[in-house]
């Protein structure tokens, strides 16, 4: 081991740029890893809530081809094995600065009891009755700076925030709750289309369901659906969407399978990016220990003519590149970890807690380093078991 820190030690700059080039690799590594570790943990989040309920999305097109009719949640209802069917109404908040990538945020038209199940922070939830009051989700008020008792302005709308949800780790904490009513109300004042029809409803009366007119209580652009006991969520889900093929009915296996397959590409991304980035770093490992066993032809030699075995020079070789990465992804890991908690604290990419660095990615970024280094200095290592004593002290 003192002759592998020697070795390193004789040529500090070339020693010093070789571990920078590997721990580039490993601070991207790190980076990258700890964003898939968060969105893997906002996913685990999101489904744990997807898989209490079918949900019912819009799916034809045309006008209010975002919206929920309310002659389908009536279809919906009677669907057999349906037990309650919620009206829920999501649309985007313009008035909030951007969030994490892929999570926009989001006003939420709530009832009451649709916030039983958040843990607060501070403040208190929506009460029945209650209007023009706002719950927010934990990231959003943070990063928005909002207190209690704070003025929330939603299309022209005022809200006072009574509530912060505490961290679910979901999209949720992107979200703005306010009362389902006061939604509705805001998404109509914001869409002639929808005041538009909403005016024709009310002079007309009964109308078809072709008509896409509806009331202000009607508004919904999802819905979550439960089962009754004992029945099959997956059969559940057929059943409605053979009952009402325009919409797009989704069980939570489907859901879970759209967020796998998102994590599934973003792991994808973070793989091609780590390889790129250790490739840089393995070929200046390779050129590095090819120059220094070049450099100690002699000494090699003479170790060899001492009685070193081939096994001893591979050893010695080799371990001086695994030392040598190894140093690097410790530099690259640590450089990571520092980046990243320096950016979830500022929030200056729009999202405090953008990524999660984790034991399994310093780990992860460490063990592919020393790896790395077994593969960069096995080529070098086997050129220096093949010199011959008597040629390396002759060159030299």
């Amino acid at each position: 081991m003192f002759s592998v820190w020697r070795s390193l030690c004789r040529r500090p700059v070339r020693t010093g740029l070789t571990v920078a080039g590997v721990a580039i690799g490993i601070f991207a590594l790190t980076i990258l890893g700890g964003m898939a570790e968060r969105m893997q943990q906002l996913a685990a989040g999101s489904m744990a809530v997807w898989a209490r309920s079918v949900a019912v999305l819009p799916g034809r097109a045309g006008p209010f081809s975002e919206l929920i009719l309310p002659q389908q949640v009536e279809r919906v209802r009677n669907v057999p094995g349906v037990a309650e069917v919620r009206l829920r109404l999501e649309f985007p908040f313009a008035g909030a600065r951007g969030g994490i990538p892929g999570l926009a945020p989001m006003v939420s038209g709530v009832r009451p009891d649709d916030l039983a199940p958040v843990p607060l922070q501070s403040g208190r939830r929506i009460g029945e009755g209650e209007r023009e009051v706002a719950v927010a989700g934990s990231s959003l008020a943070e990063r928005e700076k909002w207190r209690i008792g704070d003025e929330v302005e939603v299309y022209g709308r005022t809200f006072v925030l009574i509530g912060v949800a505490a961290p679910l780790l979901t999209p949720a904490d992107e979200w703005l709750y306010v009362p389902l009513a006061d939604a509705q109300e805001v998404l109509v004042t914001a869409s002639p289309l929808l005041q538009t029809a909403i005016g024709q409803r009310d002079g007309a009366g009964a109308v078809s369901e072709h008509d896409g007119l509806f009331r202000i209580e009607d508004v919904a652009t999802r819905l979550e659906v439960t089962w009754a006991a004992g029945a099959d969520p997956e059969e559940l889900t057929r059943r409605i969407q053979q009952e009402v093929p325009e919409l797009t009915a989704l069980s939570p296996h489907m859901m879970e399978e759209l967020v796998r397959e998102r994590l599934r590409l973003l792991r994808a991304v973070v793989l091609a990016g780590s390889i790129v980035g250790l490739a840089v770093g393995a070929v200046s490992v390779v050129n590095m220990m090819l120059v220094s066993v070049t450099e100690r032809r002699a000494e090699i030699a003479l170790k060899r003519a001492l009685g070193a075995t081939t096994g001893r020079i591979l050893r010695d070789v080799v371990g001086e590149s695994v030392l040598l990465c190894t140093l690097g992804g410790i530099v690259g890991v640590a450089g990571g970890g520092v980046l990243a908690h320096l950016l979830n604290a500022s929030g200056i990419l729009g999202y405090k807690g953008l990524f999660l660095v984790t034991p399994r990615v310093v780990a992860t970024g460490v063990l592919m380093s020393a790896v790395l280094g077994s593969l960069a200095g096995l080529g070098p290592a086997l050129h220096a078991a093949k010199l011959s004593p008597a040629e390396g002290l002759r060159r030299d």
